[in-house]
Parts: C-alpha cells; sequence; structure tokens
C-alpha cells in the first residue's frame, strides 16, 4: 500500500470512528428512551453487518472453487472482511441480553397458536443460545482454518467445499432462529435461500465498492484488471436476479 493509498485510508478509518462513536451514544439514549424498540432495531442493524462477515467468507470459498480473476482481486478483501466474525459473536450478546423485547416466545408465547405448540421445546432462551454460539464457533473454526491453508497453498478446496455445506447447515437453522423465530407460527421452506443470498450478495458488494475506491489510486489501479470489475458486475446482476426470483 503506498503512502497516498495509507492516507486515504486512514482518513475514512478516522471518519469512520467517530461516526461509531456518535451513533453507540445515539443509541445508549435510544436504550433509555425506548427499550423494546432499541434491542428490535439492534437486531436488523446487527444481521446487516454480521451477514457482511459470513457473505464474504462465502466469496472466498466460492472463489477457491471456482477459481476466476474476479476473486483474485477481492480475496485480500473478503479475507479482512470474515475477520470480523470474532467481533459480530461478541456483539450478539446484546440480543440475548434483550431477548425477552425482541421475540415473543422468549415471554411465553400463546401455546395454543395453531402451528406452535411443536416448536415450544426449540424455541427456549439457554437452548437459543447454545445453538447461536455453535454456529459462531464452527464458521469461526472454519475461518480460521481458511485463512491458514491459504497462505499454504492458492485454493483449498476441499476445506472450502466442506467449508460451504457447513456454511449452508448453520444458516438454515440460523435464519430460523434469528429471524424467522421473530413470528414463531410462521415458517418458509425457501428462507434459507432469500438469507444466505443476501449475505453473499451484500459482501460481493461490498468487496467490488472497495475494489472500486483503491483503483482510483492510479498505482492499484493499474494493477487490477477491467476484466475483474467486468466479472463482478455480472456476478453482483445474476445474484440480485437470483435474491429477487427467490423473495419474490
Amino acid at each position: 500500500m503506498n503512502d497516498a493509498l495509507s492516507s486515504q485510508t486512514a482518513r475514512w478509518q478516522t471518519r469512520a470512528l467517530v461516526t461509531g462513536v456518535i451513533a453507540a451514544i445515539l443509541s445508549l439514549v435510544g436504550l433509555f428512551v425506548n427499550r423494546a424498540q432499541f434491542f428490535q432495531s439492534y437486531l436488523f442493524a446487527w444481521l446487516f453487518w454480521s451477514g457482511l462477515s459470513f457473505g464474504a467468507l462465502v466469496v472466498l470459498m466460492m472463489q477457491n472453487l471456482t477459481g476466476g480473476q474476479w476473486g483474485q482481486a477481492v480475496r485480500g478483501l473478503s479475507t479482512a472482511a470474515f475477520r470480523t466474525l470474532p467481533m459480530m459473536a461478541l456483539l450478539f450478546i446484546p440480543i440475548v441480553l434483550g431477548i425477552h423485547d425482541i421475540y415473543g416466545w422468549a415471554n411465553g408465547y400463546n401455546g395454543d397458536a395453531p402451528g406452535y405448540h411443536h416448536k415450544a421445546h426449540y424455541l427456549n432462551v439457554p437452548f437459543f443460545t447454545a445453538r447461536a454460539i455453535f454456529y459462531f464457533a464452527i464458521l469461526i473454526a472454519f475461518a480460521v482454518f481458511l485463512r491458514r491453508r491459504s497462505q499454504r497453498e492458492a485454493y483449498p478446496i476441499a476445506l472450502s467445499a466442506g467449508g460451504l455445506i457447513v456454511y449452508v447447515l448453520c444458516m438454515n437453522f440460523a435464519s430460523t432462529d434469528w429471524v424467522m423465530s421473530l413470528d414463531p407460527v410462521w415458517y418458509s421452506t425457501v428462507f434459507v435461500e432469500i438469507f444466505a443470498a443476501g449475505q453473499f450478495l451484500s459482501a460481493l458488494a461490498l468487496m467490488t465498492a472497495l475494489l472500486s475506491f483503491a483503483a482510483r489510486n492510479r498505482s492499484l489501479g493499474d494493477a487490477i484488471p477491467t476484466k475483474a470489475f467486468h466479472d463482478l458486475g455480472n456476478m453482483l446482476l445474476a445474484f440480485v436476479i437470483f435474491w429477487t426470483y427467490v423473495s419474490f
């Protein structure tokens, strides 16, 4: 990284830090003004930011399996993004603390409601928390192993293939726990596809935006092939269409 890009990145880091501090103060004010709304809004924000970390992990695993110039251009960015997974795990703690303000089933949902009685043993606070710990533990472990393996070999295909399977299985249950259980009598067999596709799409969009930002620097811009942006643009269009289709 040259001096010009390093200086520009430092400025953005300072702005992000100031914005984060101000937002944190306003959030604390909101906590005391309206506790329930604070935790519900916190869940929404956490799902978005954690989705970028999970999605970045998927971007790297998919690139390991498929190869391609587009992946070479964003490998470093993807690695940096999914290294925030431990922080996302810590930031899940407020959701557990505010679980009674977020999920109706945590307060003893009406067990006589149609379609709920068989879910009562699954939707309880201790089991919910244990499952979240399991999701994070196994995906963070895969992220650590993938990063270390990627330093020794270009494309750890077997690890990436196994990681994608584990990711889909974890997100299948996580999407049910974190989002679908907001209405415990509602279910959808396609929701996990919407959830996972949204994570991948948002992460891919972030990687593309960051790569475009880096390309403004002349020395780096010359090193980034134009075809990489064409490939990323095509993938973004394809997954926007896919996400729209499954959502519809």
